[in-house]
């Protein structure tokens, strides 16, 4: 039900259909890339890459680049924004929760989440039809570059871009 100038109105099949398809899709896609952060181990190299600024930040978190130069390492620590993630991740392992391989793709994975939920609004605001809405929800939520990059390498490039996101689709609607 949907308050319309003080009375109820019931929604249309059509748009209850369409509001159950987004939410199955968008849930489809978050669960699609959790499952394969579990059954998987991650990218060697970028999982080794995150737990190296994990032991970096738990032997001091303003030495970390330090660290790795004194160290001899030869890559490149992940953004200071990321930070707190990969250190929250290692608490959240260490004391029993799900694995730090697991966690240090959960944000990746949400973030991917969001985008779609973001497209297909923004596709809603310029007119396009419920089906296009889907359509751009499903390519994000369940593309295969998105659901390999979040659930299996964990880049963050997705939680980096999101702002950006944000910002254009908040953008578009003060126009």
């Amino acid at each position: 039900m949907k308050a319309d100038a003080g009375r109820q109105v019931r929604l249309a099949p059509l748009e209850r259909r369409f509001r159950r398809s987004r939410w199955l899709i968008l849930a489809l896609g978050v669960l699609v890339s959790a499952v394969v952060a579990a059954l998987t181990s991650g990218d060697p190299f970028d999982m080794e890459s995150f737990r190296l600024v994990r032991d970096a930040l738990n032997q001091g978190p303003l030495d970390v680049y330090t660290y790795f130069a004194h160290r001899g390492i030869i890559r490149w620590p992940y953004a200071p924004a990321f930070f707190p993630w990969i250190w929250a991740a290692g608490r959240i392992a260490a004391h029993g929760g799900p694995s730090f391989a697991f966690m240090i793709r959960v944000p990746t994975i949400l973030a991917d989440g969001a985008i779609a939920w973001l497209v297909q609004d923004w596709l809603g605001r310029v007119g396009r039809s419920p089906r296009d809405r889907l359509l751009a929800a499903a390519l994000v939520s369940l593309g295969p570059s998105f659901v390999v990059i979040a659930g299996y390498h964990g880049q963050f490039d997705a939680v980096a871009i999101l702002p950006g996101v944000v910002a254009v689709s908040l953008w578009t609607r003060m126009e």
